[in-house]
């Protein structure tokens, strides 16, 4: 059983998915610098496709893959570039922006993401405070959300728990994965329809997630401070 490291403080800045990610990097950003390898202006990098990272995160497809560097490299906490021998190679290379290399410290404090017997190892030789350090198994799926808010994650367990007790076929982690993805796309991107729309779904008993009637929040019922204080609610009550 395999298991993947990532630090509490990025977990709370770029989400799980992203810190499990933004780890690897760290690790061999530190592995090359240490060993003087892949150093261009100035830098160490570590480089690899998005068909090779699913490979090696076999509970993210390569499109997840692609959005979570996107995101990183959006939200700052990686730079990427492309220092290929070959014009026609398009193989991106990463390294850590500033703040994350401020964040993580010492990079020689990074552990492995590894099995079971090397993560003790690591921790025994690097001195990894327990308290920043986590890790996920392959046998877990980690399921990307379009958004992360308390309200979102709320609304979606809900959603969940309302099939579950209409005794609906389970979601599979594919089929959930996709059902986000179609829900971001119906939704326009917006997350505050998205919640809208998951709430249609639950009020008419409907298997399936769709956009909203006419397009239009108030056929959901909760139109303006309603639909607002909704989504406090959802809030303020999520569970798993």
């Amino acid at each position: 059983m395999e298991f993947f490291a990532f630090n509490g403080e990025a977990a709370s800045r770029y989400g799980v998915a992203g810190a499990v990610l933004l780890h690897h990097f760290a690790y061999w950003v530190e592995h090359n610098e240490a060993h003087g390898k892949n150093i261009h202006e100035g830098r160490a990098w570590t480089y690899n496709s998005s068909k090779a990272l699913a490979k090696l995160f076999p509970f993210w497809s390569q499109s997840q893959v692609k959005r979570l560097v996107t995101k990183l490299h959006n939200d700052g906490a990686i730079e990427v570039g492309n220092f290929n021998e070959k014009g026609y190679d398009r193989t991106l290379w990463f390294t850590l922006s500033p703040e994350v290399r401020e964040l993580y410290g010492s990079l020689s404090s990074i552990p492995k993401y590894d099995t079971v017997q090397s993560k003790g190892r690591n921790r025994a030789e690097h001195g990894v405070e327990s308290s920043q350090q986590y890790q996920i198994t392959t046998k877990q799926t980690n399921i990307l959300l379009p958004w992360e808010s308390d309200a979102f994650i709320g609304a979606w367990n809900t959603w969940k728990q309302e099939r579950r007790d209409r005794r609906y076929k389970k979601y599979t982690a594919r089929g959930e994965q996709a059902t986000l993805h179609d829900l971001q796309k119906i939704s326009g991107n917006d997350e505050t329809v998205a919640i809208a729309i998951i709430h249609q779904s639950i009020a008419k008993g409907w298997q399936g997630l769709f956009a909203l009637k006419n397009g239009k929040q108030k056929q959901t019922g909760f139109n303006g401070d309603k639909l607002r204080a909704h989504i406090e609610s959802l809030a303020n009550n999520h569970g798993g």
